[in-house]
């Protein structure tokens, strides 16, 4: 007897036919979805990896308006225990040889021969007043830092001049970029990453890539997408130019580079003199007779009510017991309100290393403490919208060791 589907069955049940279109129209719904999520998250991506860029022009910006100079490339293949890991390692200037003035990279990151030579390796974020993963693009991978070596070495902000090359598709612009700041993209060719030494594989010989990779000549390649898989492009390249950078140097400082950069160095170099006179005078044991029981010491900050919860007055020109960011305490470094003032009528906010600035038996300065690379003093303009915390704010800092090789060249003693 055959066996049939009643015709009650047949009503409420599916065909194959039917669960086979059912399955087919979700199949595309779900792709459609993740291509619809996928291209968001590539959006995002790339819209993070340009404002890092932004921000990091910005810092270089302000590094150049402090010092006169760009900062030589960190290395990308050191680890995160190392004392230069996200630093500029620069050779100290020699006027007399120039030619021995040398930013220190990985071999395969430096070439041409001085006067003519270009270094390359990852954003120095701590010398740019940047957290790590302000260096790191949108993919979690370093950005690219390029520059040619004299850019280091320079005294002026309005000396920096380009002498990279930048390619754009098909036309070529010579000796125009001062630096280049390059993502290597969604595929990472050739790029450093945070969590290991190594580089990522570089890009094959012959490619579009391979231009902002390569070394023995300084052309870096801005171009359109490309998604061909034999040869791809999806470097985010950033070159800044000389036009470009003198004027922003000009806009940051309020029109005049100049005139603004000197008043404000010479606002940081009054405050950070005026510190270090105050560590040197301390030579008296702070908790009151008897042996000394505390080594050398910085003062706290002046409470400003924004940046520390400390007890006493604000805003008075004296350090308050454990404050430890908020305006320099004027009245006890012999400073007057003025002069801790930047030139757009703002104080100067002051950080201190917590180690370096408490009243207790091991704290202070000495030889060994604290460790070399830690920022022992930062002091912060706010630069012309007077606001914390935005892209025109102008920093200067001082590591231990720094502030060691102060105390030894005066030969001013340190305890062990």
């Amino acid at each position: 007897m055959k066996r049939g589907f009643s015709k009650r069955n047949r009503q409420h049940g599916l065909s194959l036919l039917e669960v086979a279109l059912a399955l087919t129209i979700a199949s595309i719904a779900v792709g459609a979805a993740i291509s619809v999520v996928g291209a968001q998250m590539e959006n995002a991506r790339i819209s993070a990896t340009k404002k890092r860029i932004e921000a990091i022009e910005l810092a270089l910006m302000n590094f150049a308006l402090r010092n006169g100079r760009l900062p030589c490339p960190a290395r990308g293949d050191l680890a995160s225990t190392d004392a230069n890991y996200g630093r500029e390692n620069r050779r100290p200037p020699d006027l007399n040889r120039p030619q021995r003035n040398r930013c220190f990279v990985a071999g395969s990151d430096r070439w041409g021969r001085y006067p003519s030579v270009t270094v390359r390796g990852v954003v120095p974020w701590k010398d740019l007043g940047l957290t790590r993963d302000g260096a790191v693009d949108g993919y979690g991978r370093f950005f690219t830092y390029v520059i040619p070596e004299t850019q280091a070495y320079t005294v002026n902000a309005s000396d920096l001049s380009g002498t990279l090359d930048i390619q754009e598709n098909t036309t070529t612009q010579t000796d125009v970029a001062v630096a280049v700041i390059l993502s290597h993209g969604s595929n990472g060719l050739g790029a450093y990453t945070p969590l290991t030494t190594r580089r990522m594989p570089m890009p094959g010989r012959g490619t579009l890539e391979e231009e902002n990779t390569d070394r023995g000549d300084d052309v870096f390649l801005v171009h359109e997408y490309v998604a061909d898989s034999s040869d791809p492009f999806d470097d985010i390249v950033r070159p800044l130019t000389t036009a470009m950078f003198q004027a922003r140097l000009a806009e940051l400082s309020g029109g005049d580079s100049n005139d603004t950069l000197n008043e404000l160095n010479a606002t940081f170099d009054g405050i950070k003199n005026a510190l270090i006179a105050y560590m040197a005078r301390d030579n008296a044991d702070p908790d009151g007779g008897g042996a000394r029981t505390v080594h050398r010491r910085l003062p706290f900050a002046d409470r400003n009510g924004r940046s520390c919860n400390a007890a006493g007055a604000r805003n008075d020109g004296v350090a308050n017991n454990n404050c430890l960011v908020g305006n320099v305490p004027w009245q006890d470094v012999e400073l007057t309100q003025a002069q801790v003032t930047d030139p757009w009528g703002t104080l100067i906010q002051y950080t201190v290393e917590q180690v370096v600035a408490e009243s207790t038996a091991t704290s202070g300065l000495t030889f060994s403490q604290p460790a070399a690379d830690t920022d022992v003093i930062l002091l912060t303009s706010y630069g012309p919208d007077r606001v914390s915390g935005t892209a025109d704010d102008i920093s200067l800092g001082l590591n231990a060791a720094q502030l060691q090789g102060i105390f030894i060249s005066a030969a001013i003693s340190l305890d062990p």
